[in-house]
């Protein structure tokens, strides 16, 4: 069993949201489950753990409070609190659904007699907060990311090789995005990528029994 004693865990866990006006948003679906079962699991094993936690429901939120949590809702947020908390961290496992691009908000409601049959809005790329902890991580820190792929495991395993290589992590866990798996849901199946080792399939099974 790996032991974590003295080490501090930095758990990325939930969505993340984008404003659209002042009353809607987009956001990703992303429960926290999988990311507080690493969290206990890696406790259990002596680590401190430290969680940058979206916009969960408030049960799961409730569930975190044992933790050092630091909350976040937008990538900006989500960007000063991880520059802030990554460098102190031994091992950081990037679990968060973030989301790939944002909505540039608009200052007023949008209105729907002046929408007419289309709604246009400025999209922006987010930054690839992953690939930024696996270009700043020094020799003595462990990036562990998660791709959330869908089609068959040949093609997301090849997918998520690209992306752990892109990324520069030491570990890539690549997960099925299909019905009953993954987000929300109470089981996942997990390929565990690393370089230079055979990939490792753990599941389908409940996500508290695939942490440990």
């Amino acid at each position: 069993m790996l032991e974590l004693d003295g080490k501090c865990c930095l758990f990325s866990v939930g969505p993340m949201r984008t404003d659209v006006d002042p009353v809607r948003y987009l956001q990703n679906t992303s429960s926290g489950k999988m990311g507080l079962a690493f969290a206990k699991a890696a406790e259990k094993r002596g680590a401190k753990i430290q969680v940058l936690l979206g916009p969960v429901e408030s049960p799961m939120a409730e569930a975190f409070s044992c933790f050092e949590v630091h909350r976040y809702q937008s990538a900006t947020d989500y960007e000063v609190s991880l520059h802030r908390l990554f460098p102190s961290c031994d091992i950081f496992f990037s679990l968060a659904a973030v989301l790939d691009f944002e909505v540039a908000a608009l200052p007023q409601k949008i209105a729907r007699e002046e929408l007419g049959n289309e709604l246009k809005l400025e999209i922006r790329k987010v930054p690839d907060f992953a690939a930024w902890a696996g270009r700043t991580k020094r020799s003595d820190q462990t990036l562990i990311a998660f791709a959330a792929e869908s089609g068959n495991p040949e093609e997301m395993l090849v997918r998520a090789e690209a992306k752990r290589k892109r990324k520069n992590a030491d570990v890539i866990l690549a997960n099925p995005v299909r019905k009953g798996l993954g987000p929300g849901a109470e089981e996942n199946e997990i390929w565990v990528i690393r370089p230079d080792q055979n990939t490792l399939h753990l599941g389908p099974c409940e996500k508290g029994i695939l942490a440990e």
